[in-house]
């Protein structure tokens, strides 16, 4: 069982941990595409920000702000680039950039989206003092800028899923043991009572499942320790009664053992256990029938009454034998007298 929990708790961990990877990288790739445009926006206009300001070394703030798919270049009013960037040249002269950096350099922001929303050209205007000294445009790659966040986040969320996955199987295998032990606890208890001994006390604690369970069970014991002191008295009392019998009586089971017999019966039973010889066809008459009797049976040197009745619930047959031996000898001493005393009244 502790090993079925902590197995179970360890699946439900991994299933948790892989919907929420599932779940958040899909939002977060979705929330990264819908926010691509903002952020290249927002980072033109703070670049352009910082290059309004004077003193400001322009070629180390653009430096500094490049990377992570995102690349800028700041144009004089002129048009040219004054920048020491040399990767501007494969774009120069292209139709939306150009674009974007005129209406820059006319005092006005503009952004445009190429390759189906993949880039976004930013271009945004730097005043000193109120007087327009150049042009910021920023180029912003989104599938560069996802797939860096995205591993980011895959890789924080694995370590994350990992601790999870851990921590899960650890409380898993400790709330197993908690319930093992204390389930143990009770089927030694159980089994103690299984064997007859109603004085053991289970551990009731806690009010969850298995506090109830113990509870029902010492409950249980508390009863039957009850009964089974009345029936030990009932039994006492009617082994007392049978014992104090002359009449011999016996339970015999359809299949041949003597179940159970009174004192009385002891001289009858062989060493085996088993009734006499000369009682078997009357048992089994009585087991097919449901009752038979005999007046005398003779067993050894002695006569017997004998009575038995079938037990259907029991499968078994009722036995109750009594000694003729001494009240036949009256008869027939009396049966001798009779005829002697007629005998002579005749001569």
């Amino acid at each position: 069982m502790r090993l079925w929990l902590a197995a179970g708790f360890t699946v439900v961990a991994l299933l948790t941990v892989a919907i929420m990877l599932t779940s958040v990288t899909s939002s977060s790739q979705d929330l990264l595409s819908e926010r691509s445009t903002e952020l290249a926006v927002g980072r033109t206009i703070r670049l352009a920000d910082r290059l309004s300001e004077q003193n400001t070394n322009i070629n180390a703030e653009v430096e500094a702000a490049n990377g992570e798919g995102y690349a800028a270049w700041f144009f004089s009013p002129d048009g040219e680039v004054a920048t020491n960037q040399t990767e501007i040249r494969p774009i120069l002269g292209s139709q939306a950039f150009d674009e974007v950096r005129e209406t820059a350099l006319s005092g006005t922001r503009r952004s445009r989206e190429l390759d189906e929303g993949e880039v976004t050209l930013v271009g945004a205007p730097v005043f000193t003092d109120g007087e327009l000294v150049g042009a910021v445009v920023g180029r912003y790659s989104q599938p560069v800028v996802l797939s860096g966040a995205l591993d980011t986040l895959r890789s924080e969320s694995l370590r994350a899923a990992i601790f999870a996955v851990f921590f899960g199987t650890l409380l898993g295998v400790g709330i197993a043991s908690l319930i093992t032990v204390r389930l143990k606890r009770i089927t030694g208890d159980a089994d103690q009572i299984a064997s007859g001994n109603f004085d053991v006390s289970l551990p009731v604690r806690g009010r969850d499942e298995i506090g109830d369970l113990a509870r029902s069970l010492d409950s249980m014991r508390s009863s039957l320790k009850e009964n089974f002191g009345v029936l030990t008295a009932d039994r006492d009392k009617l082994t007392a009664i049978f014992d104090g019998l002359n009449d011999a009586v016996m339970v015999v089971d359809n299949d041949g053992p003597v179940r159970f017999y009174n004192s009385a019966a002891t001289v009858l039973l062989d060493r085996g256990g088993l009734p006499p010889d000369a009682m078997m066809p009357q048992i089994k008459r009585a087991e097919v029938e449901g009752f038979s009797a005999h007046p005398a049976l003779r067993i050894g040197d002695s006569a017997y009454a004998m009575q038995a009745r079938a037990l259907p619930d029991e499968d078994a047959v009722l036995v109750v034998v009594r000694d003729r031996t001494e009240e036949m000898r009256k008869e027939f001493a009396e049966r001798d007298f009779v005829s002697n005393a007629a005998h002579e009244l005749r001569n």
